[in-house]
């Protein structure tokens, strides 16, 4: 099995863009995730991807400072830098992704009763880009 789940923020914005001959969307974000070892915080930087209509989607409500959970496969990305040299990335190809923080946009968005932001908010993409919080 080959599964990454992380929780954390992203660090920036999400980039979206299109790519290959048929423009299909790729969201890209980076979100930072924390954990302590000897008493002080170490944080790891998480490259993450979202292809097709679900990256369109997504782009509506993740910001800079967004709190997620997230999981997919880990996977390896090789590449030639400017110079010609290979070189290798490890990112996370995001299948499921929680939303643990009031959506972008929606500062008055209320959540059922039951509930606070700091329990998890689906945020689940169908196929065709619609987004269902």
């Amino acid at each position: 099995m080959n599964k990454l789940i992380g929780l954390g923020r992203l660090g920036k914005d999400p980039e979206l863009r299109y790519t290959g001959g048929n423009n299909t969307p790729l969201l890209a974000f980076s979100v930072a995730t924390s954990r302590k070892v000897d008493g002080s915080e170490r944080t790891t930087w998480v490259d993450c991807t979202v292809w097709g209509k679900r990256a369109e989607g997504l782009a509506n409500v993740l910001r800079k400072g967004s709190h997620v959970y997230f999981e997919g496969p880990l996977e390896c990305r090789k590449y030639e830098d400017k110079n010609g040299n290979k070189r290798e990335s490890w990112g996370v190809y995001v299948d499921d992704i929680q939303l643990l923080s009031p959506p972008a946009g929606r500062a008055n968005y209320q959540q059922p009763a039951q509930g606070s932001w700091s329990q998890p908010t689906s945020v689940r993409l169908t196929d065709d880009g619609d987004t269902f919080l």
